[in-house]
């Protein structure tokens, strides 16, 4: 009988022992599992955080290359132009210089003036029209990836 009464105080600080091992070792496995889900959220956070980024590097060199292209084809066609200007001009320098009298080089001055005019307007407007047209290529890449951009952060 004696034993029974020795051996009972000394299993429960035991059990003790093991019911509280038990409970901080679940406890420790709770706080492991909620750190790995907060990793791995972070990390998942990361890695889209750097494809949006490398999205919007991806459409700001899009624009830029159409842009590049686009003033590269419209000076080719500033430069045709003043190049055929040039030679209207000397064309009409040598009319000029062969008309018969004040009357007729005050007539061929006058028919200059107006189709040079008329050229210039016309060439300014199609000038006008393509650059406004450039901008709008140019700029559609990076308004598509703001749409992206809205449509992510509206589901959030």
């Amino acid at each position: 009988m004696s034993t029974k009464k020795a051996t009972a105080p000394l299993n429960e600080p035991l059990e003790a022992a093991e019911d509280a091992k038990t409970f901080t070792l679940d406890r420790l496995s709770q706080a492991q599992a909620k750190m790995q889900d907060g990793v791995s959220a972070a990390m998942a956070y990361w890695q889209n955080s750097m494809a949006f980024g490398q999205s919007q590097l991806s459409a700001l060199m899009q624009s830029s290359q159409i842009m590049a292209t686009g003033l590269q084809e419209i000076s080719k066609e500033i430069a045709a132009s003043n190049k055929a200007s040039i030679e209207d001009s000397v064309a009409f320098t040598k009319s000029l210089i062969a008309a018969k009298s004040p009357a007729d080089a005050a007539k061929l001055q006058a028919g200059f003036v107006k189709a040079t005019l008329e050229k210039g307007v016309a060439h300014n407007r199609e000038l006008s029209q393509a650059t406004v047209e450039l901008a709008k290529q140019a700029a559609r890449p990076i308004n598509d990836q703001i749409a992206k951009a809205s449509a992510v952060f509206k589901k959030k």
